[in-house]
C-alpha cells in the first residue's frame, strides 16, 4: 500500500527521496521516511520535517549522502544520528534505526541498533509510527506496525504500550499537543493510562528541563489557552508548580494575550518581534506569587532575561495601573515607568488591565515614546566640559523629557536648554 499523497511532494524533494533510497540501495541499507510527515501526508497538511531511519550504518549513509548532495554533515556518533543540510535548504534529520529499554520511569531511554519495527515501537503515539520505504524497490510503500492509519482515520491518539506514560510522562503533554492541534481525541485506555500515570506522580521522575520543553511546544502552538485548559483537565498545573492552578481569570488573561499577539503587527507596525511563547508563559503562571514564581523560574532554570521579565511583572502592583490611569499625565511620566521593563513584560500588562485609558498609555509608549530620539548626542555636553559621571546621564534626561513632553521641538532648542542646565548644576 503506497503512501498518500507522496506523489504531491514538490518534485525537488520527491527526487531528492528517490535519490536517496537509491544510494541507501547501493550501500546495502534500507532506508525509511518515518513520524510526522507520514501523519501529515493523510492528512494533507504541510510538513518538511524530514526524518529518515535507516537498518544499517546511519552515520555512514549520511557521509556518502553528503558527498553526493555537497550538502554540510553534522554528525553525532554517539548517538548514531546526523543532520544533512543540503544546498538548496532542505534539512534532513538521520539516524539508524535503534530500540530502547528504559532502566527505570522517566529516565532517559538506554539506546542500541535495531531494525525499523525496533524504531517505530519507541515512538510515542500510533499516528506518529508509521513510516514510508525510500529504496526503489518499493518506493513510497507504508510501513505501519501498529495500525497508526486507522487511528488516524478515527482520528484518534493511542499510545504503543501500556506502560508509555509511565517511562516516558512527558508523552502525556505530546498526546494532549497533538489532540489539540489535530482535532482529534485521546482514545479511552491511552486515557485511562495518563489518569494512571498522574495517580502515580509520574511527572514527579522527569527532569525538569524535558518538561519545559515540552511546556515550550506548547507555548509555541495557535491558541495554546485551550491546551492548558485541557492538561489541567486531565492532569492539573501542579507539575509546573504545586499552587499552580487554571482558573477562570487565567482563561481570560491567555485570551487576552492572544488578542494582542494576533494585532501586534497593527498595533505596533514598527516594533521588533516579541517572544509569544513566553507572554504566554507569563500569563499562565500569573496566580502565583513572588516567591513561587523564583521557585519556577529555578526549576526550568529560566535565563536573566526571562527571570527579569516575569521577575518585573510579578513586582507590579496596583499602584501601577492606578498610575496609568490618572486622567493628567505627562508622556515623560509614563516613559520612566515603563521604559525598564521587557516588552514582553509590557505587552503582558497590557492584556492584564481592562482600563481602556491604561491601554491607551500602554500603546502611546511602544508606538511613540519609546521611539522618541534626541538629535544632540552626549559628545555636545562633553565639549561644554560636563565630565562622564552622574550629572551626565542626569543632564541628557532632563533634556529626553523635555521634548517627550513637547517642551523641544527643535535641535537648536535641545542645545539652549542643555547649556542652562549645565550652567546651572
Amino acid at each position: 500500500m503506497l503512501v498518500n499523497n507522496l506523489e504531491n511532494l514538490p518534485q525537488d524533494i520527491l527526487r531528492l527521496f528517490r535519490q536517496i533510497g537509491k544510494i541507501a540501495q547501493e550501500n546495502n541499507c534500507r532506508v525509511y521516511i518515518v513520524g510526522g510527515m507520514i501523519r501529515d501526508l493523510y492528512l494533507g497538511r504541510e510538513n518538511f520535517d524530514f526524518d529518515i531511519v535507516v537498518e544499517g550504518d546511519g552515520i555512514a549513509l549520511a557521509k556518502k549522502l553528503a558527498d553526493k548532495f555537497k550538502a554540510k554533515l553534522v554528525d553525532h556518533e554517539k548517538f548514531a544520528t546526523a543532520v544533512l543540510f543540503v544546498p538548496n535548504g532542505i534539512k534532513i534529520d538521520i539516524a539508524t534505526a535503534r530500540k530502547e529499554t528504559y532502566e527505570h520511569p522517566g529516565a532517559l531511554p538506554n539506546v542500541v541498533p535495531g531494525n525499523i519495527e525496533d524504531d517505530l515501537s519507541r515512538r510515542d503515539f500510533s499516528i506518529n509510527a508509521m513510516a514510508a520505504s525510500l529504496n526503489p524497490e518499493d518506493f513510497g510503500e507504508l510501513i505501519d506496525f501498529f495500525d497508526g492509519l486507522s487511528d488516524l482515520k478515527k482520528k484518534e491518539i493511542k499510545v504503543l504500550h501500556d506502560l508509555s506514560f509511565i517511562d516516558d510522562p512527558t508523552r502525556i503533554l505530546r498526546a494532549i499537543r497533538f489532540e489539540q492541534r489535530l482535532k482529534f481525541k485521546i482514545e479511552d485506555h491511552s486515557l485511562r493510562l495518563i489518569k494512571e500515570a498522574v495517580k502515580r506522580k509520574a511527572f514527579d521522575t522527569v527532569k525538569p528541563p524535558r518538561i519545559w520543553h515540552e511546556l515550550i511546544l506548547i507555548l509555541y502552538e495557535r491558541n495554546p489557552k485551550k491546551y492548558f485548559a485541557r492538561i489541567s483537565q486531565l492532569c492539573s498545573l501542579k507539575f509546573i508548580h504545586p499552587r499552580l492552578r487554571f482558573k477562570k481569570d487565567t482563561l481570560r488573561l491567555l485570551e487576552s494575550v492572544e488578542k494582542i499577539l494576533n494585532s501586534y503587527n497593527r498595533l505596533y507596525p514598527d516594533n521588533e518581534p516579541v517572544r509569544g511563547w513566553f507572554i504566554y508563559f507569563i500569563a499562565l503562571t500569573d496566580r502565583l506569587g513572588r516567591r513561587e514564581i523564583k521557585d519556577v523560574a529555578e526549576k526550568f532554570n529560566l535565563n536573566r532575561e526571562e527571570r527579569d521579565s516575569l521577575y518585573s511583572y510579578k513586582d507590579t502592583n496596583r499602584n501601577f495601573f492606578s498610575f496609568l490611569s490618572k486622567n493628567t499625565l505627562l508622556p515623560s511620566q509614563i516613559y520612566i515607568l515603563l521604559e525598564k521593563l521587557s516588552y514582553e513584560t509590557i505587552l503582558a500588562l497590557r492584556a492584564k488591565t481592562v482600563d481602556k485609558l491604561a491601554k491607551k498609555r500602554i500603546d502611546d509608549f511602544l508606538n511613540i515614546y519609546d521611539k522618541v530620539k534626541l538629535n544632540i548626542t552626549g559628545d555636545y555636553l562633553n565639549d561644554l566640559g560636563v565630565s562622564l559621571d552622574s550629572n551626565f546621564k542626569k543632564i541628557l534626561d532632563r533634556i529626553f523629557y523635555a521634548k517627550l513632553d513637547g517642551k523641544l521641538k527643535t535641535k537648536e532648542e535641545e542645545l539652549q536648554l542643555a547649556r542652562e542646565l549645565v550652567k546651572n548644576q
